[in-house]
């Protein structure tokens, strides 16, 4: 059955809620994939047909220190613009920004919601990851080989299916806070509350004054 997504509703993200500790990292390969979790701003955009952005935080409310407009607007929406079809879509991405490192204006895209319209309830996460593969080329991998470069605004998460902790230890630059667990069969639930579709997902956090575990 297909859901459609024809006007703006505020969809929550897939976040997990279980920590890990990094020595038991390795036990979930084979099981899950993972990504690097950036320390930023969870950012849900919804992308609208005339492919202007809405963008918001994970407490379903505009985000305070960032408001971008004129040619930053611009620059930020550009990974947007040649997406296929003429309807909806939403993704999910954590915003560098506001939290140090030097980073600015930049969207980590982790997961897809809607595409063209399609709410993708019912699809597995490695059925999203495949998609937002499928939308943004050319892509040129970042060194530390977190995440996809789309250009100057906009990243794509790389998923990793080994040596989970020794990639733990790696992402340890400016703006890593860690690393994410995400089951690739699990499927998307309704997007209707702040722990829909956590039980799928384990985080892991290097410890720090600025966050915990």
């Amino acid at each position: 059955m297909m859901f459609r997504y024809e006007s703006y509703r505020y969809l929550y993200p897939p976040r997990p809620e279980i920590v890990v500790e990094p020595e038991l990292l390795d036990n979930f390969v084979g099981r899950y994939w993972t990504q690097s979790k950036k320390d930023g701003t969870s950012n849900l955009m919804a992308i609208t047909p005339d492919r202007q952005i809405i963008a918001m935080n994970r407490h379903k409310a505009p985000h305070k220190a960032w408001k971008p407009s004129g040619s930053t607007y611009e620059a930020v929406r550009r990974a947007f613009l040649n997406l296929p079809g003429n309807g909806w879509y939403y993704f999910c991405a954590e915003l560098l920004h506001s939290k140090g490192g030097g980073f600015r204006n930049i969207n980590y895209i982790n997961d897809i919601l809607v595409t063209d319209g399609q709410y993708l309830i019912g699809t597995t996460f490695a059925d999203r990851q495949k998609l937002l593969l499928e939308l943004f080329r050319p892509m040129v991998m970042a060194p530390s080989g977190s995440h996809y470069i789309l250009d100057d605004n906009t990243w794509l998460a790389i998923n990793h299916t080994t040596d989970f902790y020794d990639l733990f230890q790696t992402f340890l630059a400016a703006g890593d806070e860690g690393v994410v667990l995400k089951d690739p069969s699990a499927k998307l639930g309704w997007c209707s509350s702040p722990t829909a579709n956590s039980t799928w997902q384990r985080k892991c956090r290097r410890p720090g004054k600025a966050y915990g575990r």
